[in-house]
């Protein structure tokens, strides 16, 4: 199953992640079971926020600048129909950690240590 996360750190929130959680939350109440909603903390590049994650099969496509109509439009073409909405992704990260999208060269040579679950775990946790 697809899990849908978003970005819901200050920043996040700040550029309206609230009302693409909404959006997204009012998606899966529309197709029940269609995915597994979650949010999260940082993601890293605040400056493309909202960013909405989709992982699914070991690999991680990150959309950003997202708004409640873009969400809505991952959902309907990519989490349902299985098309990726290209001119909105940030970045891709590969099963094998490869990274591809606008933000490559941003990511390419990060490493993250101390920041390593930074987009993996649940804020209010």
């Amino acid at each position: 199953m697809k899990k849908v996360v978003v970005g819901m750190s200050t920043c996040g929130l700040s550029a309206g992640a609230q009302a693409v959680y909404d959006r997204l939350a009012r998606a899966l109440e529309e197709h029940p079971g269609a995915f597994e909603l979650a949010r999260t903390g940082c993601i890293s590049m605040c400056y493309r926020e909202p960013l909405v994650e989709i992982r699914e099969d070991g690999g991680r496509i990150i959309y950003g600048d997202v708004t409640p109509e873009i969400a809505g439009e991952i959902v309907s073409e990519h989490v349902i129909g299985g098309k990726k909405l290209e001119e909105h992704i940030a970045l891709t990260i590969a099963p094998d950690g490869t990274k591809t999208g606008a933000e490559e060269d941003f990511n390419a040579l990060q490493e993250r240590i101390v920041l390593r679950n930074c987009g993996t775990i649940d804020p209010e946790s």
